[in-house]
């Protein structure tokens, strides 16, 4: 999923080589009827940090939200609701003869994803590295909303449900 960010990465020569392309990095297995394993919250935020702090948002925005790579690179600021804690997805960059543009996402259906308190941490304080209450930065809460951190009973991912605090950028 991230290697689409990595290679531009590299062909930007912002990085020498793709960490993507090492021999420790493995697709998650899936056979005829098998599940596929769910990265591990500390492999995905391993991820992200090996990230360059420029293109950092992109990864958390890919693993937070579900965007894909075209969707993350083509979000602007004020496609983010952080009143409503959603992102509204309405443009996706795409690759025309040699030309890059702008297009509805995939068939053509704009969309709204929620946005979990650790990835408007992330958009809402970009520069930010602080870590809060001893969790890593991708996991702290903003210290304007309370939240509440559940595992859902489908692939053990971390939801949160948050309520602001009338919290909105200026």
């Amino acid at each position: 999923m991230l290697q689409g960010v990595v290679a531009l990465a590299v062909s930007d020569d912002l990085i020498k080589k793709s960490p993507s392309r090492a021999g420790t990095v493995t697709k998650p297995l899936a056979g005829i009827g098998a599940r596929v394993v769910a990265r591990s919250d500390d492999r995905v935020e391993a991820v992200i940090d090996a990230h360059p702090e420029e293109q950092r948002l992109i990864a958390v925005l890919m693993a937070g939200t579900g965007l894909r790579i075209a969707e993350a690179l083509a979000v602007s600021i004020d496609e983010f609701d952080f009143v409503h804690h959603v992102l509204h997805v309405r443009r996706q960059l795409k690759k025309l003869g040699t030309e890059h543009v702008w297009a509805l996402p995939k068939n053509d259906l704009e969309r709204d994803v929620p946005l979990a308190s650790w990835v408007e941490d992330a958009a809402y304080w970009p520069s930010s590295r602080s870590t809060r209450h001893g969790r890593s930065r991708w996991r702290g809460s903003r210290s304007t909303a309370s939240s509440s951190r559940t595992r859902s009973s489908s692939g053990g991912r971390l939801t949160t449900r948050s309520s602001a605090t009338g919290c909105t950028p200026s």
